[in-house]
């Protein structure tokens, strides 16, 4: 029997280093799940952080460009009231 116990310890360690390499490589593959998810988060968090910014900014140059062809429209308006007075003078009338 000698011979035969041999062969079961062999057996038998093979058995529990492969349980050990199976039990680090689920170790192993988890912790490398939970980095990329990790990652993938903040990527996430970057991402939408950088949309919000892009749409502030887009906002606030919308709001200038309205503001600035508002003074426009002022300016213009002002001028051809400016032109048809000096017109009107122009032509001896009031």
């Amino acid at each position: 029997m000698g011979f035969m116990d041999s062969l079961k310890g062999l057996f038998g360690g093979g058995k529990d280093k492969t349980a050990d390499a199976a039990d680090k490589a689920a170790d192993v593959a988890g912790d490398t799940w939970d980095k990329t998810k990790d990652m993938a988060d903040k990527a996430g968090d970057t991402a939408g952080d950088a949309w919000d910014k892009t749409k502030d900014t887009a906002s606030d140059a919308m709001d200038a460009g309205k503001d600035e062809a508002g003074d426009m429209a002022d300016t213009a308006q002002d001028t051809a009231a400016d032109v048809a007075d000096a017109a009107q003078d122009e032509m001896g009338g009031s």
